[in-house]
């Protein structure tokens, strides 16, 4: 999962600089429901957004997931259902240590992914000649978002029978 990460970051730092090299002076900034632009921004702008936005999510999420191996498991930090059971043995510990890993690397690929198609989709729309974007697109963007929402009910693993 971790080089999934790494792939899924370094797309985005590629499309960052395809972004860069391509973007013309004018890009549209923010979509609207219905996919039209409604705000637009210079390049620069849209370059310093999707550079610190990308950057920061991946520096963030990046050092949660390395976090959840070295935390300790009963520290204030960490936030896991049933924590007593899951602490109570070596054994079960370092599982829970795996299986938090997991799903905030999981969690990472995903919003770096969302990441990825948003500028995209941003890029594609400033070579438009009316900037708009079709359903497939957002049913994309909504499919991805669905499954890091299922990432919120993650907790379900962590049940004391911890088989799951």
């Amino acid at each position: 999962m971790r080089l999934a990460f790494l792939l899924s970051s370094a797309a985005y730092a590629v499309l960052v600089v395809v972004a860069a090299v391509t973007m013309p002076d004018r890009v549209p900034l923010h979509f609207g429901p219905g996919g039209d632009a409604d705000r637009w921004g210079s390049r620069t702008e849209a370059l310093l957004v999707f550079g610190l936005l990308g950057g920061g999510v991946a520096l963030v999420l990046g050092g949660i997931a390395v976090l959840a191996r070295r935390l300790p498991l009963r520290s204030a930090w960490v936030n896991l259902p049933h924590k007593d059971w899951w602490t109570a043995t070596p054994e079960r510990e370092e599982r829970a240590r795996r299986r938090l890993s997991h799903d905030f690397w999981a969690i990472a690929v995903g919003t770096m992914t969302l990441l990825c198609i948003v500028l995209a989709l941003t890029i594609g729309a400033a070579h438009s000649e009316s900037p708009r974007l079709s359903a497939g697109p957002w049913l994309a963007v909504g499919a991805l978002a669905a499954a890091l929402l299922l990432a919120i009910v993650m907790p379900l693993r962590y049940r004391p029978d911890g088989d799951a």
